[in-house]
């Protein structure tokens, strides 16, 4: 075998050994939602941080796709808010590759945050291939693909979800096939009073 085949052969056995441990780490996951085994480490989140630090993460992602991915603060000045970092930062970077996954070469990506006094607010927008009507309501339910062709353990929303109403909030999808997707998460600022 030559070297361009090899590397071909070793690039396919990483891309699959990534694939089966994120539908594993799904799976548990979701067996533990299931038995409402899901604890949050609440701890004081920077909300700021956060969104730019996940769009850095999977700003390669988008680059290999020549899409644009930003970041785009509707707040002046963004608070801290309680939450659990990693399982925040694990919603967002799923909203965002799915955006990534699902919009065309040269489209874009984009990381709405806001802030109000109760709430903190988070939209992940892009002109990817949409969504149907009929299935709007059933992408945050459990397995639940549009697209089988993609890649995927179809938990990654269903968890999303989840997580989102674990900080007392809730997440919105808006979409229309062909046009884009819109999907809004808001998260309490406060879960716990004394902190």
């Amino acid at each position: 075998i030559g070297k361009e085949e090899l590397d071909l052969g070793l690039g396919i056995i990483q891309d699959e050994t990534e694939r089966m441990i994120s539908l594993v780490e799904d799976l548990l996951d979701f067996s533990r939602l299931s038995s409402d085994r899901i604890r949050l480490q609440i701890d004081m989140v920077d909300v700021t941080r956060l969104a730019k630090g996940v769009v850095t993460q999977l700003a390669i992602k988008a680059n290999e796709k020549n899409i644009t991915l930003l970041t785009e603060f509707k707040t002046k000045e963004i608070f801290d808010i309680q939450g659990d970092k990693n399982r925040l930062r694990q919603v967002l970077i799923n909203l965002v590759q799915n955006a990534i996954k699902f919009t065309a070469e040269g489209g874009y990506v984009v990381v709405i945050v806001s802030q109000g006094e109760e709430f903190t607010t988070f939209t992940v927008t892009d002109n990817g291939v949409g969504i149907k009507k009929e299935n709007l309501t059933k992408v945050l339910d459990k397995f639940f693909q549009e697209d089988y062709n993609k890649s995927g353990s179809g938990l990654g929303l269903a968890i999303s979800n989840e997580i989102v109403k674990l900080h007392g909030g809730k997440m919105i999808i808006d979409s229309e096939k062909g046009v884009g997707t819109s999907i809004t998460f808001t998260l309490k600022n406060k879960i716990i009073e004394s902190m």
